[in-house]
Parts: C-alpha cells; sequence; structure tokens
C-alpha cells in the first residue's frame, strides 16, 4: 500500500525505540491507521514532530504491506489547527479513547470522520457549548458501529413508543422499558431520550439523562476497558 497526502486527524502517539513515534490517526478515507514514524524523535524541533500531535489535522503519506505503516510525509492541513484548554481538551482526549478502543484499523468510515472533524472544531470554539455536540458524537458513534440505541420504542413485544411523560430503565442488549420504581436503578426520562434522537439535548434534564445513558451503552461495548480521561477531571 502506498496512500499519498491523506487527510487525517492525529490520535495518539507513543515513543518507539530510542526516536521514533508510533502514531495512531482517524483518517479520510481508511478510518483509522497505525505509522510508525521514524527518527521524530531525534529531532524534537523538526516541523515533522511538531505535527504528530493529537486534534492536529494533517496531510499523511504512508507506505507499507501490514496494519503497521511506515510514515512517508506529513503536512500541516491548511485552516485546520485548533487548540484545546480546560474540560474541552479532557472532553477531546475522550473522544480519541473512544476511537482508539472501540474503531478496528483500516475499516473506512467517511461519516466518522466528518463527525469527528465537527467535534473538535466545536470543542475549539471556546465560546459555544458543547456538552450536546459531545453527546450526539457518542450516539452517532454507537450507530456507525452497528450499535445504534432505539431512542422511540420500547423494547417489549408491542414495541410501544416512548412517551415523553414516562421513566424508563435500559439494558445494553435489550433496550429501553418502563419502570415504576426509581430507587436504585439509572432511570432516563422519556423526553430525553425522544431529545436525543432527534438531536435537540436542550436542557439540562436532557443532558444529564443522555451522558448517563451513553456511558453505560458505552461501557458495555468497551467490555471493561477503563478510559483514563474521565479520571482526569
Amino acid at each position: 500500500m502506498h496512500v499519498l497526502l491523506q487527510p487525517a486527524w492525529i490520535l495518539h502517539t507513543r515513543a518507539y525505540r530510542e526516536t521514533s513515534l508510533i502514531v495512531d490517526l482517524l483518517t479520510q478515507d481508511h478510518g483509522r491507521i497505525t505509522l510508525v514514524a521514524n527518527g521524530v524523535r531525534g529531532h524534537k524541533k523538526s516541523s515533522s514532530y511538531a505535527l504528530l500531535q493529537p486534534f492536529t489535522a494533517v496531510l499523511v503519506s504512508w507506505s507499507g504491506k501490514t496494519s503497521l505503516y511506515n510514515l512517508r510525509q506529513v503536512e500541516a492541513q491548511q485552516k485546520m489547527s485548533y487548540t484545546l484548554v480546560g474540560r474541552r481538551l479532557i472532553s477531546g482526549f475522550y473522544a480519541n479513547e473512544l476511537l482508539m478502543y472501540l474503531l478496528h484499523r483500516d475499516d473506512p468510515c467517511y461519516e466518522l470522520y466528518q463527525r469527528y472533524t465537527r467535534l473538535i472544531t466545536q470543542l475549539a470554539h471556546n465560546n459555544r457549548p458543547y456538552h450536546a455536540k459531545l453527546r450526539y458524537f457518542e450516539k452517532n458513534l454507537l450507530a456507525l458501529l452497528g450499535y445504534a440505541l432505539n431512542l422511540t420504542c420500547e423494547r417489549n413485544e408491542q414495541g410501544q413508543m416512548i412517551k415523553m411523560d414516562a421513566n424508563y430503565s435500559f439494558d445494553p442488549e435489550m433496550g429501553f422499558s418502563r419502570c415504576q420504581n426509581r430507587v436504585g436503578k439509572p432511570s432516563f426520562c422519556g423526553a430525553s431520550l425522544l431529545a436525543l434522537d432527534q438531536e435537540i439535548l436542550t436542557t439540562p434534564k436532557h443532558l444529564q439523562d443522555a451522558k448517563q445513558l451513553l456511558r453505560l451503552a458505552l461501557q458495555y461495548h468497551l467490555r471493561g476497558r477503563v478510559l483514563k480521561s474521565p479520571l482526569l477531571l
């Protein structure tokens, strides 16, 4: 494989041998890939080393026959340089961890690349609310992985529609069922589920329910793997 100047985002880097890096990227046309960047740590003032940092949008060229490719060239995407700070930075690391744990390598998904780009752009604008955008990213990530949440129907045989004034419990394998007793178990307002489905989370209650629900769903698919970014909060 030999790919030239593919649009990509840097997700994660780690040291490799004495002077190299292993770099994980989300690419526009090839999904998540892993590259070896040989020799870049020996020249920390080089343009390549400076670009190989999380939340950097790059054009990258690589080659190789296995799932661990060799970096050939990297340059910045024009007008795509962002700096994340504070809780927005932690939210960005959280999104990157989800992609690292949940995506298979070399599995193209153009829509996910576009959604990630919009999320990072939103996080970089400090004057704009971002919590709802992060919830929509989580919801759509699950859907693109084949684990879409049915936020409009109960799990019973009749498939009754979710009602705005009812409360529901959630089973990651089965879905939602109406619950009467809310003590000791997470429950979610029907209005919050419908707002998440339509991507119109506008109240603190909607946002709180959506955050708790998506955490439960994602934890199930993470299969016991612990995310480090929430611990930073």
